[in-house]
């Protein structure tokens, strides 16, 4: 795979992208069953989900809810062939232009406090920490809350 960063398009997320998505989640996080929880986000109300393709091709997802002004990232990944090549900043990119076309709007997430790749994508887009989740993702694997307030 080339060092070139691809040409992203990010749109919502279709049924039809269902496996796709769930086998890049499978394959990043580990979660088993995950298309029958995509299904669900694709019902609710407050959910945004979309994918990243490149050349139409699905490369990556990012899920984050927002009610009123307030937007929670709730999970952001990338096909393992199309990781470190700017992906994931591109789809982090398109959540922080929603977030910024609405006056005083704030993006929250949490972050593996061990995952430093992803700790520097935050910090990179104004992210700042603001509290911290003791075993939140097991006995001794805290998170980080992070924030960024629109521009």
């Amino acid at each position: 795979m080339e060092d070139v960063a691809p040409l992203v398009a990010v749109r919502p997320m279709k049924a039809g992208d269902i496996f796709r998505v769930a086998g890049i989640e499978r394959e990043a996080f580990g979660r088993p069953g995950a298309g029958a929880e995509l299904e669900k986000e694709l019902q609710l109300p407050q959910s945004r989900p979309c994918v990243a393709t490149v050349a139409g091709a699905v490369v990556g997802y990012l899920i984050y809810w927002q009610v009123t002004d307030e937007f929670q990232l709730l999970d952001i990944a990338v096909a393992r062939e199309f990781r470190c090549r700017g992906v994931a900043g591109q789809m982090l990119d398109y959540l922080v232009v929603e977030a910024d076309t609405l006056l005083d709007a704030a993006i929250h997430l949490e972050v593996a406090a061990r995952n430093s790749s992803a700790l520097r994508l935050y910090t990179s887009r104004g992210f700042v920490e603001v509290g911290v989740r003791e075993n939140y993702y097991g006995p001794g694997e805290n998170a980080f809350l992070l924030s960024r307030r629109a521009r």
